[in-house]
């Protein structure tokens, strides 16, 4: 056997082992001290595909909730000690993971906010909202999960992205938008989105929780075009000032 022979087996090998240790991490009828013995294994060969393998964890569920907890605990542990490894991507891989899932990236992202700096990792954050849609969508765990992290982290960037799910198809993801969006400190990104909603929103929810933090928000303020339609459309209580903002009314 050459040399070249003997390099071609061994590279099989690594990918075959790499392939079985896949088949008992995400088979949630493999017994659990064997499915940590094999994140254990993927920690030492610390690699970049064994970083792969290792969020794959992260798609299945395992019935014992304690026991699936447990085990992605190991899996985001092990995926930030190997962060250290300069011979394994784990960001590249952890991005690339939340890049094209369109679930199960709550784990990834926590492995990514420890692993980078803030001001980075809310520059990924607004990458990959760019990538959603606002239109309506089958499932909308991503982009809950992408608004959910938004209220952690504030940025001008941040804002204007969180801007156009002030008008996401679905309630549920405006809802958390406008959570976000009070968060922000840079409301001129997303002023006018916010207004025009406001006027058009038939959620009550949503509508309630506008009513009661406009008047905690005095930059928020109302476009000269919609000042009209926003006093008109105001409840009992509260008023437009003429710099702009919502205030309370004494009584």
């Amino acid at each position: 056997m050459g040399l070249l022979d003997f390099l071609f087996d061994k590279d099989k090998s690594a990918e075959r082992k790499l392939q079985k240790h896949e088949q008992k991490l995400t088979n949630m009828y493999v017994q659990a001290p064997e499915r940590q013995w094999v994140v254990q294994e993927l920690a030492q060969i610390g690699t970049t595909e064994a970083a792969a393998i290792l969020l794959k964890r992260f798609i299945e569920n395992n019935p014992n909730t304690t026991l699936d907890i447990e085990e992605k605990e190991l899996v985001y542990d092990t995926l930030v000690r190997m962060s250290r490894n300069e011979n394994a991507d784990v960001v590249g891989e952890v991005k690339r993971f939340v890049l094209e899932s369109d679930v199960k990236i709550n784990w990834p992202l926590k492995v990514l906010s420890d692993i980078l700096p803030a001001s980075d990792y809310v520059t990924f954050l607004v990458e990959v909202l760019k990538t959603c849609d606002t239109s309506y969508q089958r499932t909308v765990e991503k982009k809950q999960e992408l608004m959910l992290q938004a209220m952690d982290h504030k940025s001008p960037e941040l804002a204007e992205q969180i801007g156009r799910f002030l008008d996401d198809n679905d309630e549920t993801i405006r809802f958390l938008a406008f959570d976000a969006a009070f968060i922000q400190d840079d409301y001129d990104r997303f002023n006018e989105a916010f207004f025009a909603r406001y006027l058009d929103e038939d959620s009550g929810r949503i509508m309630e929780k506008i009513i009661k933090a406009l008047p905690e928000h005095r930059d928020l303020l109302v476009p000269e075009e919609l000042a009209e339609a926003v006093d008109a459309s105001l409840p009992d209580g509260l008023g437009l000032h003429k710099n702009g903002y919502v205030y309370r009314r004494r009584r």
